[in-house]
């Protein structure tokens, strides 16, 4: 009864995946690196980020960059929540699908809880997207080393499976 009893479920929780893919092409994924980065504080918020930084995301990696988790003490406190830390959030390099959140936590039918698994089929993509959704975050003009790796000024880190990214099913490091 002791662990049970310390276990308690209260409020609303709602989950959102930041991907290196560029939703407005088909969620493709994106390379780059990490340029400008800010990720949001506050309360009900937990931010599992798996970059930094000066990363390299390349295409070795799964894209997910991190998951932004916001609490509240019914769903529309935790939707506003995650609608403010979204829009504090800055990952500027490789497109991110950032712009696809802002817009998709303010679908009447996210708002209501009615997201089935055909939802995003019916309505994405929006004609024409929102301008309120935020300006689309272009790649950078970045030179190809030999092989198709983008070359950088400077040695920056990688994403690593130890740091978030994991390794495409079949593929070797």
């Amino acid at each position: 009864a002791g662990v049970d009893a310390a276990l308690a479920i209260g409020g609303h929780a709602i989950e959102v995946r930041l991907y290196a893919e560029d939703a407005e092409a088909g969620f493709l994924p994106a390379t780059g690196p990490v340029v400008a980065l800010r990720w949001p504080a506050g309360d009900g918020l937990r931010i599992e980020a798996g970059i930094e930084l000066g990363a390299i995301i390349d295409e070795r990696f799964d894209p997910l960059l991190a998951k932004l988790v916001a609490h509240g003490a019914d769903r529309t406190v935790a939707l506003e929540r995650l609608a403010d830390a979204l829009e504090r959030t800055i990952v500027l390099g490789p497109v991110t699908n950032l712009r696809f959140l802002r817009w998709l936590i303010s679908q009447p039918l996210v708002r209501a809880g009615e997201v089935r698994v055909d939802s995003l089929e019916r309505v994405w993509p929006p004609s024409p997207i929102p301008a309120g959704a935020g300006p689309r975050i272009p790649t950078p003009a970045r030179p190809a080393a030999p092989g198709g790796f983008v070359a950088a000024a400077r040695p920056a880190p990688r994403v690593s499976p130890r740091r978030g990214g994991a390794p495409p099913a079949g593929s070797r490091p």
